[in-house]
């Protein structure tokens, strides 16, 4: 799988590029992930997806390409899509911030995403898988503010952060996490200059899905399991 970055940030974006007519094609994939073969994808038709995002509902048409060596498919999903998800990381970001930084409930923080928005158990698995992976993110991130020669009295705050829902946590170690996960929000607030929901859009993906650094550098992330490979000769198109 690899990232469309034409599409827009958000469904809302998509939507407005689509209605202006300026919605670019996606890039086709450089290099096979099976064979390594360079340039060699050709346009395999596409699949609809159904995203929500807020009050915004649209099926939006996924391409998939299809190499031409070893006939291997693989799709171009736009940034802002979650795989196996209706709800876009916004929407998922949205929501991982709110429990993150104020006091509040699960009830309460799926009201504000809109009325056919996530359920509050939904709510509460994201941000359980999310902060069962924020650890190596964090270090990861308080590195990237380092390199990047961030205020250090703005790093200093980030690292006093805290997540004030904490104390509610019954599962040994999630009171920890959550507050990792509350740090991650600060350094990544910093990182980026208060821009907090688009650190959640960028990195929700990556943290559920374990791709790596490569989110960050807009470069062709694999999320899905690697397909059978079929003989390089086999006359697949």
């Amino acid at each position: 799988m690899s990232i469309n970055w034409k599409a827009g940030t958000s469904l809302a974006e998509n939507i407005n590029l689509r209605n202006s007519g300026k919605l670019e094609t996606a890039e086709r994939p450089k290099r096979c992930w099976d064979c390594r073969e360079c340039d060699c994808y050709w346009a395999h038709g596409s699949y609809s997806r159904h995203l929500e995002e807020g009050e915004l509902s649209a099926v939006i048409a996924v391409p998939r390409w299809k190499c031409r060596h070893c006939g291997s498919t693989q799709s171009s999903p736009p940034s802002f899509a979650v795989p196996r998800c209706r709800y876009t990381i916004r929407v998922m970001g949205a929501g991982l911030d709110g429990y993150a930084e104020r006091l509040t409930s699960y009830r309460s923080e799926v009201v504000k995403l809109g009325e056919t928005g996530p359920s509050p158990s939904q709510l509460f698995q994201w941000v359980k898988e999310v902060a069962r992976k924020v650890g190596a993110l964090l270090v990861e991130v308080q590195g990237m503010c380092l390199t990047a020669g961030e205020d250090e009295a703005g790093l200093l705050k980030a690292e006093a952060a805290s997540c004030p829902n904490s104390y509610k946590a019954v599962e040994s170690g999630k009171a920890e996490q959550l507050n990792m996960l509350a740090k991650l929000q600060s350094f990544a607030g910093v990182l980026f200059q208060g821009g907090v929901d688009f650190v959640f859009w960028c990195l929700s993906l990556r943290l559920l899905k374990d791709t790596g650094r490569q989110i960050f550098l807009r470069q062709v992330v694999r999320l899905s399991a690697p397909q059978r490979r079929k003989p390089r000769n086999s006359g697949v198109f």
